[in-house]
């Protein structure tokens, strides 16, 4: 059920849905202005620039677009809108620069905000060792987990994951992935290869 109750500064969720659904030019200004300058934050702190986040705030709109075309009333969950969004961007955003840099078969993008520590792996990732050593753990999830990657690494949706694992809600298949991911990342940090890895990062 869409929470109501939240103010986003001048609207509230089911108002800027609304606002969407109408095209209404003040609450897709207000979105504009409220959360660009945020997403454009997020994309230039990770190798990208405001035209990049131009871009991702336009497809993040565009799927926001189309879920209240199909009028899907509960797609928030219990998310406010601005949560719902930014997550969008951010994962539109990490999802790129996986294309962009990335071809292993886990994938990162749906982990928000990743540690500093990590960023050693990002820059290992391309490393035929780290794809070993991916592998190897892999192996080690739980078959649930294993599962979530390998649709990760197909690239289907938080609905496709929700039905093909029943869960009740596609927020809980998106909460499953992170976690699994993030217990993919700690195995491979524990890793005594990957630790004797970490001196030769221009491999």
């Amino acid at each position: 059920m869409v929470l109501m109750g939240k103010k986003e500064e001048k609207y509230s969720s089911i108002e800027i849905i609304q606002g969407i659904r109408k095209h209404d030019r003040k609450v897709l200004d207000f979105v504009y202005k409220a959360y660009f300058p945020h997403v454009c934050k997020y994309v230039e702190e990770r190798h990208g620039n405001k035209g990049d986040a131009w871009d991702v705030f336009q497809d993040a709109m565009g799927v926001v677009f189309d879920l209240v075309k199909r009028e899907k009333n509960n797609f928030l969950q219990e998310s406010s809108f601005k949560t719902f969004f930014i997550g969008i961007c951010h994962n539109i955003w990490l999802k790129q620069l996986r294309n962009r840099k990335l071809n292993l078969i886990f994938n990162t993008a749906m982990v928000e905000s990743m540690p500093e520590d990590d960023r050693e792996i990002q820059s290992l990732i391309r490393s035929n060792i780290l794809f070993r050593i991916c592998q190897k753990h892999i192996a080690m999830l739980k078959p649930d987990c294993r599962m979530v990657i390998e649709m990760t690494a197909n690239e289907e949706d938080g609905e496709k994951l929700a039905e093909m694992l029943h869960f009740e809600s596609v927020q809980a298949a998106y909460n499953k992935r992170r976690t699994c991911i993030r217990k993919l990342l700690d195995l491979i940090k524990n890793d005594p290869e990957y630790k004797n890895l970490t001196d030769y990062e221009k491999f």
